[in-house]
């Protein structure tokens, strides 16, 4: 995920974590045992300068 340099890590780890516990209610009205799932409390998010992603982006997203 790219973030605009005027958006914190913070924030956009936050919605990060608000959109995929959106996909996961959605999904879960159509799937019961997603319903079980409960994520952890907060959330972690690191950086990588641009010259640098190919080094940790996995090779399937190539």
């Amino acid at each position: 995920m790219r973030l605009a340099r005027t958006i914190t890590l913070a924030d956009g780890g936050k919605e990060m974590k608000r959109a995929s516990t959106v996909w996961l209610i959605d999904q879960a009205q159509r799937d019961p045992m997603l319903a079980k799932f409960h994520s952890q409390s907060g959330y972690g998010v690191f950086s990588v300068s641009e010259s640098k992603t190919d080094d940790v982006r996995p090779n399937d997203w190539r």
